[in-house]
C-alpha cells in the first residue's frame, strides 16, 4: 500500500479482503485435508459443497481487493470486474447458508434411521428438502437477475444516450430486486438458524445427542443471525440515508469486518464437524443386514434406552 495515495478507509477495506482472503484460503486447505475423516462418500456431499463455497469466498475477496486497488481505465473491464466479483459473493453469501440445511438434511437420516419410527425428524421430510433448496435457487436466480439486468443497461448506457426518467426507472427497478434478495437471504439464514435448534430439540427429545448439530448451533447459528441482520440494517441505511449524510467508505468497511468474520466463524465451525471421532455418518437402512460390530453396538443402545433415565456415557451419533 506505500505509495498508494487512497483514503485510509479505502487502504483499511482493501487490507480487510486481504486478510479475509488468506484467512480463507487457510480454511480451504484444512477442508480439503478433513475430508477423508467423513467415512461415508454420500455424507460428504456438504463438505463438497463447503469446498466450493470457500473457493467462492476466496475469489471474490481476491477480485474485491483487485478492484479497490487496480486502476482500470477501461470502463468495459472494470464493469466486468465488478460483476464477477458479485458472482462469485452470491455464490458464497447463499450457497453457505445452504451448505448447513445439506448437512442437517443427512442428520436427520441418521437420527431416523437409529431410532426408527419413534421420531421422524422435521429435516429429513421431502417438504422440508424441497423448500430450503427452491429457496436458495430461488435466492441464487434473483441474484443472476439483477446481475443481467445492471449489465444490460450498462449496455445501453454505453450505446446510446439515456433520460433522467429511464435513470430512475433503472434504480426503482434494481432496488427492488436488491429488496428481494436482502429479505430472501434474511428468511434463509433465519432458515437456518432455526432449523438448528428444532433438530437438536428433536435429537434431545429422542435421547441422542448430535455432537455435528450441537456445534453448528453453538458457533454458526449465532453468526448466521448477525449476518442476516447485518444484511437487513445495511440495505435500511443506504436507503434511508442521504448521500451527502452518509460515509459510503465506513460502511462497506463495517460491512466487510462484520461480513468476513461471520463467514469465518461459519467455516471454522463447519471444519470441526468433520473432526469428531466415530461419528456415524451414514444411517442403517431398516432390514439391512448388520456386521458383528453394529450388532453389538445395537445391543448396547437398546440397553442404554431401557429406561427414560438412563445415563449416556457417549453421544448417540458417536458410536459406530
Amino acid at each position: 500500500m506505500w505509495g498508494w495515495g487512497a483514503p485510509p478507509l479505502t487502504k483499511a477495506y482493501f487490507a480487510m479482503e486481504i486478510v479475509w482472503a488468506i484467512a480463507t484460503l487457510v480454511l480451504l486447505i484444512l477442508i480439503t485435508i478433513a475430508l477423508p475423516r467423513v467415512s461415508s462418500w454420500s455424507a460428504r456431499g456438504p463438505y463438497l459443497l463447503l469446498i466450493f463455497v470457500t473457493l467462492a469466498s476466496i475469489v471474490t475477496y481476491v477480485l474485491g481487493a483487485i478492484s479497490v486497488r487496480a486502476t482500470i481505465d477501461d470502463i468495459i473491464r472494470a464493469l466486468q470486474l465488478i460483476s464477477a466479483t458479485s458472482f462469485f459473493g452470491a455464490v458464497a453469501d447463499v450457497f453457505l447458508p445452504t451448505v448447513v440445511l445439506y448437512l442437517l438434511h443427512l442428520r436427520g437420516n441418521v437420527l431416523r434411521g437409529v431410532k426408527g419410527n419413534a421420531i421422524i425428524p422435521i429435516a429429513s421430510r421431502l417438504w422440508k428438502r424441497i423448500l430450503d433448496w427452491s429457496w436458495a435457487i430461488l435466492t441464487f436466480l434473483l441474484h443472476m437477475v439483477v446481475l443481467g439486468y445492471q449489465a444490460a443497461w450498462r449496455n445501453n448506457m454505453l450505446n446510446s444516450d439515456v433520460t433522467m426518467d429511464q435513470i430512475h426507472q433503472f434504480i426503482n427497478i434494481n432496488n427492488s430486486i436488491i429488496h428481494g434478495i436482502v429479505a430472501l437471504k434474511f428468511l434463509l439464514c433465519l432458515n437456518v438458524f432455526i432449523s438448528l435448534i428444532v433438530h437438536f430439540v428433536q435429537s434431545k427429545h429422542a435421547q441422542a445427542r448430535d455432537p455435528v448439530t450441537m456445534r453448528l448451533l453453538i458457533l454458526a447459528a449465532p453468526f448466521f443471525l448477525i449476518y442476516a441482520i447485518e444484511s437487513v440494517a445495511v440495505d435500511i441505511i443506504i436507503n434511508v440515508k442521504t448521500p451527502a449524510i452518509l460515509d459510503i467508505d465506513m460502511l462497506n468497511l463495517a460491512g466487510i469486518i462484520i461480513h468476513g468474520i461471520c463467514r469465518t466463524v461459519i467455516l471454522i465451525a463447519l471444519l470441526t464437524t468433520m473432526l469428531f471421532p466415530n461419528v456415524q455418518w451414514k444411517a442403517k437402512k431398516a432390514g439391512m443386514p448388520m456386521e458383528e460390530g453394529d450388532i453389538s453396538v445395537q445391543q448396547q443402545q437398546q440397553k442404554q434406552w431401557s429406561t427414560p433415565t438412563s445415563s449416556w456415557t457417549q453421544p448417540l451419533y458417536n458410536q459406530k
